[in-house]
């Protein structure tokens, strides 16, 4: 009769005594819910201690799932009646509520093992248990091991797969942490370093590239416009300051009137955090109004997990609020901070404690539960979609879906490597598996930002900083760039709304029957829309410096949307929210075509006799090109303020119809809705 820690649970307090109970018969009826394959690059370094905590978090299944769905496509689409009228805390929750057959099978089960007094979420889809390694396995009867990542040594506790009782398996969606996410620091952040080498780039690929130690003196600044600035007299050939994307996307004129009503945010996670000082140099050089109200060391930070604070870090999180108040201040802005250890200091904390967490459900939980979330948020980290199960990324999206239907516009990056995903030495090294989508940039309620380069026109970047990889099993030699993150998605089907724009490019521009076998030609595709992301002028370690990378365009897009929440609010509408359905029906109006260029993987790129990149005018041949509307290279374009604002405007009706909004009932009759 083995023995395990019996835990009475209440919100703070946590009391244990330990007692034996007879668990003989019980894993006889368990049925494994999810497995998993381990990632590449982690090593298996054992099991886990027994002893160590863990918290987990019980996700189950909601009472009415699908008449949510159907809600959120209804407020999300510009034709409803229902357009705009989003749900509260209060109303969300009525619609998440389990059945009352699963909320009393779930606390038998739980009960068995000593689980008596739960934690529960306001809506009751959530238990929160805290316990330790020993009882988390037999609840879930698996095993948990130790993985080290092989190139950073970043360190996670996880399970190859979990069970439950087979009568639990239509009543829990997903219990975390258990076999993902596999969570490192952000692979995708970088910055041009003084020893950066550039390999064998055509000629014309050699524009412009240089670290800026000082800024020109007669640099761009709002202050030195004429009334009305053209893009020569706000953008350099050299950089782009944000003088120069309000001119470029149209903004430079307009003046923020909802303030204290809008509230825009950026989510950073493992580590990342926003360095005040860099902030406040940046804003002193391009935003000195901004700067003279102190909001580099004011605005807040919601700490989700941890409360790291490491200031000397170099990394993504202070360049998406750089660029998000550089551009769009006044409109109050905070970050989210979801912890992690990611630098060398924290080395010995990283090695005795290892990651056992989930970074993006616990912060999908702490938004979820605030009674007025922003209206904009960023989130600039992500990962390969084939490092976590379907079944994980589906319950991951979901808690997106929900954030929809409170009218959160949720923007996320495509990924700096074309279709390589987020490790193209891996993806390059096996040209089978070399179209690698990436999440949560795949899943369908959120708005996938990509980058572009260059000005007048722009076009689908692919930028300066490349790298020359070789693999002696084939005598391969491939030149890897940065390139803006595109893909299609081998988890989520293409929506409806999505379908007419996709299939026309992929008919139009005959790449459908292209790499058969290697990408899904059904799947959700992505980027949805992009902005300029090649050259940012950015300050990072109290330096001027240029960047790119995805982060910058996705800071912009959330500017401009927090400023056509601005003028939305003004006229007394509610914001955008989520916005693909709106963005594919009638917003895609509001963005500039983008025909130029290309996006590439290693199996798209075309090599000569020699095995060496072939190249044209714009780059290497090959890949998916850019074309007129719809393109996996760009999106929709990039954005056009005035028209995105006169659209949102006329879609957005005065007088909504069809809602009871009463705070104690759904929205609709339990049976379904009708328009």
């Amino acid at each position: 009769m083995p023995c395990i820690m019996k835990l009475v649970l209440a919100v703070g307090l946590v009391a244990s005594s330990v007692s034996c109970l007879n668990t003989s018969g019980l894993h006889d009826r368990y049925v494994v819910k999810d497995s998993h394959s381990i990632p590449d690059g982690w090593i298996n370094r054992g099991p886990a201690p027994g002893d160590h905590p863990i918290t987990l978090h019980v996700g189950l299944r909601e009472g009415m799932g699908l008449e949510l769905e159907q809600f959120v496509n209804q407020v999300s689409d510009p034709d409803s009646p229902r357009y705009g009228q989003y749900l509260s805390k209060k109303q969300l929750d009525v619609f998440v509520r389990p059945t009352n057959e699963t909320l009393r099978l779930t606390e038998a089960w739980l009960s068995i093992y000593g689980f008596k007094e739960l934690e529960y979420s306001s809506g009751k889809d959530r238990i929160t248990l805290r316990t330790n390694i020993s009882v988390a396995e037999i609840l879930l009867n698996t095993t948990y091991y130790t993985y080290e990542h092989r190139e950073d040594g970043t360190r996670v506790i996880r399970t190859p797969g979990w069970s439950l009782p087979a009568y639990l398996l239509n009543h829990i969606n997903l219990v975390s942490p258990t076999n993902a996410l596999f969570i490192r620091q952000n692979p995708d952040a970088f910055s041009r370093k003084d020893n950066d080498t550039f390999i064998g780039q055509p000629e014309n690929m050699q524009n412009l590239t240089k670290r800026l130690g000082l800024l020109p003196l007669d640099a761009p600044k709002d202050i030195k416009m004429p009334l009305h600035p053209k893009i020569g007299d706000a953008c350099y050939s050299t950089y782009i300051a944000p003088v120069c994307l309000k001119v470029l996307y149209g903004f430079f004129d307009y003046q923020v009137k909802e303030a204290p009503k809008n509230h825009m945010a950026v989510a950073n996670f493992n580590g990342d955090v926003t360095n005040r000082g860099d902030l406040e140099i940046f804003l002193e050089e391009w935003k000195i109004e901004a700067a003279r109200t102190g909001v580099a060391y004011d605005f807040p930070i919601v700490h989700v997990k941890d409360q790291i604070d490491d200031q000397n870090q170099k990394v993504d999180g202070s360049l998406t609020a750089e660029i998000a108040l550089g551009l769009a201040w006044p409109v109050p802005f905070l970050e989210y901070r979801v912890g992690g250890f990611s630098s060398k200091k924290s080395q010995a904390l990283r090695d005795h404690y290892p990651n056992l967490y989930d970074p993006f459900l616990l912060w999908l939980h702490t938004v979820l539960d605030e009674h007025n979330p922003p209206q904009t948020i960023a989130i600039t980290h992500g990962w390969d979609e084939q490092d976590a199960t379907a079944a994980y990324s589906h319950s991951v999206c979901n808690g997106f879906k929900k954030l929809a239907a409170r009218g959160v516009t949720v923007l996320v990056n495509s990924g700096d490597h074309g279709f390589s995903g987020s490790d193209p030495k891996n993806a390059c090294s096996n040209k089978r598996h070399a179209f690698v989508p990436r999440f949560p940039a795949s899943c369908p309620y959120v708005t996938t930002v990509g980058a572009t380069m260059g000005l007048n026109p722009e076009e689908a970047s692919i930028a300066q900083r490349w790298t020359l990889y070789f693999w002696p099993s084939n005598n391969i030699h491939a030149l890897i760039p940065w390139i803006s993150g595109a893909g299609f998605s081998k988890y989520f089907p293409r929506p409806e709304w999505q379908k007419p724009a996709v299939e026309k490019y992929l008919k139009k521009s005959g790449m459908l029957n292209e790499f058969p076998g290697q990408w899904n030609q059904s799947g959700r595709a992505y980027p949805d829309i992009s902005a300029n992301g090649v050259e940012d002028a950015v300050t990072v370690t109290g330096w001027d410096d240029v960047y790119e990378n995805t982060a910058l365009s996705t800071a912009t897009m959330a500017a401009v949307i927090a400023l056509v929440n601005d003028a939305l609010l003004s006229a007394g509408k509610p914001p955008l929210g989520w916005l693909n359905p709106w963005l594919y029906k009638r917003g895609y109006k509001g963005f500039t075509d983008v025909r130029r260029g290309a996006v590439h993987g290693c199996a798209t790129v075309e090599l000569d006799a020699e095995k060496k990149v072939q190249w044209g005018p714009d780059g290497p041949k090959g890949g998916f090109p850019a074309t007129e509307g719809w393109d996996v290279g760009s999106g929709w374009g990039t954005p056009w303020f005035p028209r995105l604002k006169e659209l949102a405007l006329d879609w957005h009706r005065e007088d909504p119809v069809g809602v009871n909004v009463n705070e104690s009932y759904p929205p609709f009759p339990p049976g379904g809705l009708t328009s």
